[in-house]
Protein backbone atom coordinates (compact mmCIF):
# COMPACT_ATOMS: atom_id res chain seq x y z
CA UNK A 1 0.00 0.00 0.00
CA UNK A 2 1.41 3.31 -0.83
CA UNK A 3 1.92 6.27 1.46
CA UNK A 4 1.92 9.95 0.53
CA UNK A 5 2.52 12.65 3.06
CA UNK A 6 4.45 15.53 3.84
CA UNK A 7 8.12 15.76 5.27
CA UNK A 8 6.97 17.60 8.16
CA UNK A 9 3.71 17.28 10.09
CA UNK A 10 3.32 21.07 10.86
CA UNK A 11 5.05 23.91 8.68
CA UNK A 12 5.22 27.66 9.90
CA UNK A 13 6.30 30.97 8.68
CA UNK A 14 7.13 34.59 9.57
CA UNK A 15 4.72 36.94 8.80
CA UNK A 16 5.77 39.24 5.37
CA UNK A 17 6.75 42.33 7.04
CA UNK A 18 4.10 44.43 4.71
CA UNK A 19 0.72 43.39 2.86
CA UNK A 20 2.70 43.92 -0.46
CA UNK A 21 4.55 40.98 0.27
CA UNK A 22 4.84 37.88 -0.21
CA UNK A 23 5.99 34.86 1.42
CA UNK A 24 5.84 30.64 0.39
CA UNK A 25 6.59 27.73 2.12
CA UNK A 26 8.16 24.64 0.30
CA UNK A 27 6.78 21.68 1.51
CA UNK A 28 8.48 18.27 0.23
CA UNK A 29 6.31 15.39 -0.55
CA UNK A 30 7.53 11.93 -0.06
CA UNK A 31 5.77 8.70 -1.28
CA UNK A 32 6.87 5.50 -0.13
CA UNK A 33 5.60 2.01 0.03
CA UNK A 34 4.53 0.33 -3.05
CA UNK A 35 5.63 2.88 -5.29
CA UNK A 36 5.24 0.68 -8.81
CA UNK A 37 2.15 1.78 -10.20
CA UNK A 38 1.00 5.91 -10.67
CA UNK A 39 -0.30 7.51 -7.86
CA UNK A 40 -2.12 11.07 -7.13
CA UNK A 41 -3.63 12.79 -4.66
CA UNK A 42 -5.22 16.52 -4.08
CA UNK A 43 -4.07 19.05 -1.84
CA UNK A 44 -5.82 22.05 -0.59
CA UNK A 45 -5.21 24.68 1.95
CA UNK A 46 -7.22 25.02 4.83
CA UNK A 47 -8.57 27.73 7.32
CA UNK A 48 -6.77 27.30 10.55
CA UNK A 49 -5.41 30.19 12.42
CA UNK A 50 -4.94 31.85 9.04
CA UNK A 51 -8.07 32.99 7.15
CA UNK A 52 -8.49 32.53 3.00
CA UNK A 53 -8.31 35.28 1.29
CA UNK A 54 -7.15 37.72 3.85
CA UNK A 55 -4.24 35.79 5.21
CA UNK A 56 -3.20 33.79 2.48
CA UNK A 57 -4.04 32.94 -1.22
CA UNK A 58 -6.01 29.53 -1.79
CA UNK A 59 -4.72 26.94 -3.11
CA UNK A 60 -5.86 23.18 -4.68
CA UNK A 61 -3.70 20.86 -6.99
CA UNK A 62 -3.42 17.71 -8.01
CA UNK A 63 -0.11 16.15 -7.00
CA UNK A 64 1.14 13.32 -9.77
CA UNK A 65 3.69 10.27 -9.36
CA UNK A 66 4.76 8.50 -11.84
CA UNK A 67 5.34 4.55 -11.09
CA UNK A 68 8.88 4.12 -9.35
CA UNK A 69 8.47 7.93 -8.49
CA UNK A 70 9.20 8.03 -4.28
Amino acid sequence: MPTIQFEKVAYSIAEPSSKDQVTEVVMKKVRSGDISQPASVRCSTHDGSAQSGTDYNPRSTILVFEEGEP
